[in-house]
């Protein structure tokens, strides 16, 4: 088995105008090889591909204020401003939907049971990509 070797590697601050791709290779130049796998936040990625929304601009619904009280206290849906970013793209009623269908499989710990719901209704399933963690 091959060594696992973890390299941190400093950047300036990226913005929607970088290119991920060009900015590791500009940081990690030659220490990165064809046989590297680079690992990078996901809320650096989001930032790159503009997909971040900054507080002051979201509107947070009484929706997404009741919702967020039935996630676990850790992670970035258990507040207002990552579910309402959650509600932006998948859409309200897809994630009240998913939620209220996957409460009763929660309570059986059928774990990942409201991810699951929310990715039945066919069409993209996308992922949050650091949305909630570039708010």
């Amino acid at each position: 088995m091959a060594e696992l070797k973890i390299l941190p590697v400093p950047t300036r601050i990226l913005t929607d105008a970088d290119d991920i791709v060009d900015a590791i290779e500009y940081y990690a130049g030659a220490q990165v090889t064809a046989d590297d796998l680079v690992c990078c936040a996901e809320s650096v990625v989001a930032v790159t591909q503009g997909r971040f929304v900054r507080p002051e601009e979201l509107h947070i619904s009484g929706m997404a204020k009741f919702l967020c009280r039935f996630i676990p206290d850790y992670g970035s849906l258990a507040t207002p401003h990552g579910m309402q970013s959650l509600m932006d793209v998948e859409g309200k009623w897809r994630v009240t939907a998913a939620l209220f269908r996957g409460i009763p499989r929660q309570a059986r710990r059928q774990k990942g049971a409201v991810l699951s719901m929310g990715r039945q209704g066919g069409g993209s399933h996308r992922r949050r990509d650091g949305h909630d963690a570039a708010v």
